[in-house]
């Protein structure tokens, strides 16, 4: 009788596993299907061009109205690899496209087989996302690095396995490099993180717990939190004005990008007594 299940339950992963790679295959198949015959799109047209740049002249400087340099290095590499045509400057879209169909897979032990497996066919028939996997802009990869960044919680939140937190440092990484919706993505699971997490984080702020015993969703979100510490530095344009302390850029400079580190003048007023009566009472507090 125990052979019987143990068998049954070898054909039943055998058979879900056939189905998924299937359905990745048909995932595929529809990106790649007339994928150069549509006329490029301005906005793919002005990444891919310096994507062309950087394969052809080895010349790239990044500049944020593109976003970040990701989608630049990684369809550079494919026209290394593959040439430079209208269908391999859409082929790395496509891959990222395709993997987020396979990402539900890895919370199948959480959602159940027949869950999972709806899920990427929504993800596989999805209008929009089956028209940005073949479209040269750094949409779909944000959604694959989204997602995953999900799985990662979600898996993390249910084993407090370390490799998932070194998993997630890298998916932040390449989150941040690739377009500055990263910003609204890491509020969304700080904000799950702290929730989820309140009953572990609410005594760590009162000392009542150490740092080292925190796990699930409070880990999470003190991960995230500390990996992007250096970006909520640009907060401080908010206040600046009042305390006499720039430390970046704010409207009406002509020295550089609104927001970034500030390298010209106005600079950080010291000595202290030169700043707003603002910063004394800070201080004195």
């Amino acid at each position: 009788m125990n052979k019987t299940k143990i068998l049954s339950s070898h054909l039943s992963k055998l058979l879900f596993n056939i189905c998924f790679v299937s359905l990745l295959c048909l995932a595929l198949a529809l990106r790649l299907w007339d994928l150069d015959i549509r006329v490029m799109h301005y906005d793919e047209a002005i990444h891919l061009y310096y994507a062309w740049k950087l394969f052809s002249e080895g010349a790239y400087i990044h500049s944020p109205w593109m976003h970040g340099p990701f989608q630049i290095e990684m369809s550079a590499a494919v026209f290394k690899l593959m040439g430079d045509t209208d269908f391999t400057a859409r082929l790395g879209y496509v891959f990222f496209g395709t993997a987020l169909v396979a990402l539900p897979y890895f919370l199948r032990s959480y959602w159940g087989n027949l869950p999972s497996f709806m899920v990427s066919i929504f993800l596989t028939i999805s209008p929009s996302l089956l028209y940005f996997s073949r479209f040269g802009r750094n949409d779909i990869i944000i959604a694959f690095w989204a997602t995953s960044l999900f799985v990662i919680f979600w898996n993390y939140s249910n084993n407090n396995r370390a490799k998932y937190l070194y998993l997630a440092s890298a998916i932040m990484a390449l989150l941040f490099s690739t377009k500055e919706t990263s910003f609204f993505i890491t509020l969304i699971f700080l904000g799950f993180g702290c929730i989820l997490g309140i009953n572990q984080l609410a005594p760590l702020i009162f000392r009542r717990s150490r740092l080292r015993d925190i796990t699930g969703p409070a880990g999470f979100f003190i991960l995230l939190f500390t990996l992007t510490l250096p970006q909520w530095a640009a907060l401080s344009g908010l206040f600046q004005s009042h305390f006499g302390l720039y430390m970046i850029n704010p409207d009406g400079v002509v020295s550089g990008l609104v927001g970034a580190p500030l390298w010209a003048p106005p600079l950080v007023n010291f000595p202290i007594y030169n700043a707003s009566i603002w910063a004394h009472l800070a201080l004195a507090l």
